[in-house]
């Protein structure tokens, strides 16, 4: 009893520390940030140089272990039948374990959710937008998406054709390369994407990309849609970029299958940000969306079908309690909206369109 009662106060002192982190980075921004994205840019690509050479996701098989671990040591607790003292002793453990992650995660990468917005950072100025501005982006989107889009091979069903993951990996990466020429804030990652091993699981859960800044690998669900596995990739490389908050990282993963030379590249670009517009469309005007949804060409339309029913097969429970779990780390690090920020990333997109054609 007493080793739990210890453990218990330590997970305290160590939730006290990290939540000192996050108000300290919150309340002294403009000071905290002119330091902090260089040390954690560091730390996080020195931990993805060493884990570059994997043909696997490090991180991901280290959750794997520390799992199989956690089941091994609870049942060791009922076999030698420790009692009650044994299971708190073990339950605190792991809370420990627990807590010493999130002190690590979020004093290494985590705090760059308090930083200022990309778009901020890039010089692009966003404000509230009207339905008329909207619509008129989310038509530039989609001549964008028509356009990069008769560059593909298409199958019999209308569908692009996309090339190998292990291809595709290192064009997303090239097109940050690509990108750094126009904003000096970014650079070449250190290493490809990864796939994610457990697919399946991963696609019930409703994820197709995580960013693990324990071992700075950007890992992408290789069972995603294929004509968004591209824009995943470069959404999780984003992250690695210190781009910490979803609408940030969706808007520079557009921005970085554009600056690619590569026709799969841009045509994921263009057709993950005509999904974005579209949906925010039409949730404000149904009108405006039905007029631009009538100019879609064929084969972008063959691809928002298949990826509907692509994606339909997987829901269920299991990803809304991962909904729920992700919302609740959204928002304890300051994304109000929760997973809803997912879609904000349609103002950061009108913002460029403007930007573009003013």
């Amino acid at each position: 009893m007493f080793k739990a009662l210890g453990r218990a106060v330590a997970c305290l002192i160590v939730l006290l520390l990290t939540g000192f982190l996050a108000a300290f980075a919150r309340g002294s921004a403009a000071l905290f940030f002119a330091y902090y994205p260089a040390f954690s840019r560091k730390i996080t690509w020195a931990l993805a140089k060493v884990f570059a050479g994997l043909p696997f996701s490090a991180c991901e098989i280290a959750i794997y272990l520390i799992l199989l671990w956690a089941v091994y040591t609870l049942i060791r607790v009922f076999a030698k039948k420790r009692g009650l003292g044994g299971i708190l002793s073990w339950i605190t453990g792991v809370a420990l374990f627990a807590c010493c992650c999130l002190l690590a995660f979020t004093a290494f990468w985590g705090l760059n959710h308090y930083g200022p917005d990309i778009t901020e950072t890039l010089g692009i100025p966003v404000e509230q937008y009207s339905a008329e501005e909207l619509a008129a982006a989310t038509t530039y989107y989609r001549d964008q998406a028509n356009q990069t889009g008769d560059a593909m091979q298409r199958r019999a069903d209308g569908t692009a054709v996309f090339a190998d993951f292990s291809v595709l990996a290192p064009k997303a990466r090239e097109s940050f390369t690509q990108l750094a020429r126009t904003y000096s804030y970014f650079a070449t990652p250190p290493a490809n994407p990864k796939k994610i091993i457990a697919a399946k699981a991963m696609s019930k859960s409703g994820l197709t990309g995580l960013y693990l800044a324990f071992t700075g690998e950007s890992c992408v669900n290789p069972d995603a849609y294929e004509a968004a596995i591209p824009y995943v990739m470069c959404h999780e490389l984003a992250h690695g970029q210190l781009v910490a908050s979803e609408d940030g990282a969706n808007f520079i993963a557009y921005l970085a299958c554009m600056a690619s030379a590569d026709a799969e590249m841009q045509y994921s670009g263009a057709y993950s940000a005509f999904i974005y517009c579209y949906n925010a469309l039409f949730g404000a005007d149904r009108a405006a969306a039905q007029t631009v949804w009538d100019g879609l060409s064929d084969g972008v339309r063959a691809d928002i079908e298949a990826t509907g029913a692509h994606y339909a097969q997987y829901e269920g429970a299991a990803q809304e309690v991962v909904e729920k779990v992700n919302d609740a780390y959204l928002k304890g690090f300051d994304e109000e909206a929760g997973v809803a920020s997912y879609g904000e990333v349609a103002d950061d997109l009108i913002a460029w369109y403007l930007l573009q054609n003013n």
